[in-house]
């Protein structure tokens, strides 16, 4: 049986002016990810990784190509359309955790919860999602006084906050050392496939090659190999 496309981009593109220069970050990617599966996008800095994965996510618009993300086409969405679309279908993992640094874990997560319209026990709900993550006993911690791997696994929470189809992770090992970005990259792959969510990860570390169902390489621009 054939697997759903959660994700579908072609011939995508990205040109910046840059004074009299013109500088093609991306230059005709085609992919797909499939329903369920964890993704690996490999490539060194200033490859296209992130600006891949940002038009992916709907967070920018490519300058010609089509992205098709859970049956909406996000190149022909408006701007608050877009904003729309991300909160409801997307959860976000970024390198430098981005939680609000007055909240607790739990209130990270429940902050989620809430903007997504889940408001109904989301208590309850962001302590769940701490639970499975190992951090239970630390929903009341605020995030100066947990590690490095701890605030990603808060990060890991929110982003599976409102069952997302898909969750978009840039970079998420970069601020970890190796047993810690490995054991948070496990984590993140066994939660999105209990919780029936693809991954799609951007990153330039190859010790979680392994961890992948499949891995892309991007370099000038452009999907080799």
């Amino acid at each position: 049986m054939r697997v759903p496309v959660v994700v579908a981009a072609r011939d995508v593109r990205m040109t910046y002016q840059i004074g009299s220069t013109r500088v093609e970050a991306l230059r005709g990617i085609s992919l797909d990810v499939s329903a369920g599966e964890f993704l690996l996008l490999m490539g060194p800095s200033g490859s296209g990784k992130t600006t891949l994965l940002s038009i992916l996510g709907g967070i920018l618009t490519p300058t010609s190509g089509a992205v098709v993300a859970c049956g909406t086409e996000l190149t022909r969405l408006r701007r608050g359309a877009l904003a729309r679309f991300r909160l409801l279908n997307i959860g976000f993992v970024f390198q430098g955790f981005n939680l609000f640094s007055a909240l607790t874990a739990a209130e990270n997560v429940q902050l989620a919860l809430g903007l997504k319209g889940d408001k109904v026990d989301a208590r309850d709900k962001a302590c769940e999602l701490l639970e499975e993550v190992g951090l239970g006993e630390k929903c009341e911690r605020l995030p100066a006084d947990l590690s490095a791997g701890e605030k990603q696994r808060v990060a890991i929470a929110r982003a599976l906050a409102g069952q997302p189809r898909l969750i978009m992770a840039d970079e998420p090992t970069a601020s970890l050392d190796s047993d810690n970005g490995k054991h948070v990259t496990m984590m993140m792959r066994r939660l999105a496939k209990s919780h029936g969510c693809s991954v799609l990860t951007v990153t330039h570390d190859p010790r979680i090659m392994e961890v992948a169902d499949r891995v892309l390489h991007i370099e000038d621009g452009a999907l080799r190999g």
